[in-house]
């Protein structure tokens, strides 16, 4: 996990895992606060948590039960991660606009977790946390996530509202022989054979 993975994942699993919302707004608290100490870390600027003050943190909740079948169950941090939010844990994405700067994907996939909003860059991973809630609720193994499905849906779905055209897809191929099997002085300007009266 990033450092930045590794605090949210203490903000969310004191409240979830552990059920002590009064660390987890703490410890949220602290890392805002955090975030206007100007250091050499962050070249003078404002704006980064010092992510080392969630340590303790994370390791109480990473030790619990329940933490430890959370890992088992999602492939991918983020996806956990927008999973426990999705749990109606109060905390409202203004507390951590430090992630925007961070992690804009993570950012946008958490503020539409448990909402009807809708945010491209999050979309991705909000739909891997979706697929995965199901795996569990079914008993199911954690799916892998296939793009090309994913990729092929999008463009359906907007062919059907009329973003895009239905357009033959160019021959990506044939167009990079052209572009790499051809010579200035061969095709376009012909040679003539030498003749022994030029100059």
């Amino acid at each position: 996990m990033a450092p930045h993975e590794k605090a949210l994942f203490a903000i969310f699993g004191l409240q979830y895992f552990l059920d002590d919302r009064k660390a987890a707004l703490k410890l949220m608290d602290t890392l805002n606060l955090s975030c206007r100490i100007k250091s050499k870390r962050d070249s003078g600027k404002f704006c980064t948590p010092v992510y080392s003050l969630a340590k303790s943190a994370f390791q109480r909740v990473i030790k619990s039960n329940g933490a430890q079948q959370w890992l088992k169950q999602h492939r991918y941090v983020r996806s956990g991660l927008v999973w426990l939010y999705a749990h109606d844990l109060r905390l409202t994405p203004p507390n951590w606009i430090w992630l925007k700067g961070v992690d804009r994907t993570l950012f946008y996939a958490l503020h539409r977790a448990n909402t009807t909003k809708g945010f491209i860059e999050g979309a991705g991973v909000v739909a891997v946390a979706r697929a995965e809630a199901e795996a569990m609720r079914f008993g199911l193994p954690c799916p892998e996530p296939c793009v090309d499905e994913a990729v092929e849906g999008l463009r359906r779905d907007m062919l059907s509202l009329g973003l895009i055209w239905d357009e033959p897809q160019p021959d990506r191929d044939r167009k990079r022989r052209i572009l790499t099997n051809w010579s200035l002085t061969d095709d376009i300007l012909p040679r003539t054979p030498a003749t022994d009266n030029e100059f």
